[in-house]
């Protein structure tokens, strides 16, 4: 369907919003909608008023996949903007991908998610890339101190930064003298 034809173009917001991530989505759903409050003050886009429109997939990677699709089926829907969540927005590649859907990712920083394989790549990064801040970070780290060692929280972000950090530092010659894994709301690093 073209969006021309419809009485209003649509924004969806696929984050958390109600979660451990709540904040960042909140944040990323306030930040959108100032933009098109602006937008709309000037008249909106084609003489159409900018609506969005939020929906919280609460860090289940399943609800967002079904909020993508629900915005997909939209006809008024012209671009979506994903959350903090990089597993979420990475199960969703492919049906963002086949809808040809323009995807925005202000904070999700898994390189994969725009490295993802596809030619033409609708995903769009607007945040860092942790490819490239991984290795930033354990060059600064080694620039001040001889023995790091690696924290990461137990998550797909946190094992895909410790590989790359382990790997980077091998390449230096060097091996981290300590590599944790923690799972949120950790409270002890001990080995029980």
């Amino acid at each position: 369907p073209d969006p021309k034809a419809q009485k209003q173009i649509v924004i969806g917001i696929d984050a958390d919003l109600s979660m451990d991530g709540e904040a960042a989505g909140l944040a990323i759903k306030r930040g959108v909608e100032i933009a098109v409050d602006e937008i709309n003050a000037k008249g909106g886009i084609l003489g159409k008023k900018l609506v969005v429109l939020a929906k919280d997939h609460r860090t289940i990677a399943s609800v967002g996949l079904q909020n993508v699709k629900e915005f997909i089926q939209r006809a008024d829907t012209v671009a979506i903007v994903g959350g903090k969540h990089s597993a979420v927005i990475y199960n969703e590649i492919d049906t963002i991908q086949k809808a040809k859907i323009p995807y925005l990712i202000p904070w999700a920083a898994a390189a994969e998610n725009t490295e993802n394989g596809y030619a033409q790549n609708y995903l769009f990064r607007i945040s860092a890339n942790d490819r490239l801040a991984s290795v930033f970070i354990v060059d600064y780290a080694i620039e001040r101190h001889k023995k790091p060692a690696i924290i990461v929280e137990n998550s797909i972000w946190g094992r895909r930064n410790l590989k790359r950090m382990c790997a980077h530092l091998g390449d230096k010659g060097i091996n981290a003298v300590a590599r944790i894994v923690y799972n949120r709301g950790q409270k002890s690093f001990q080995k029980e």
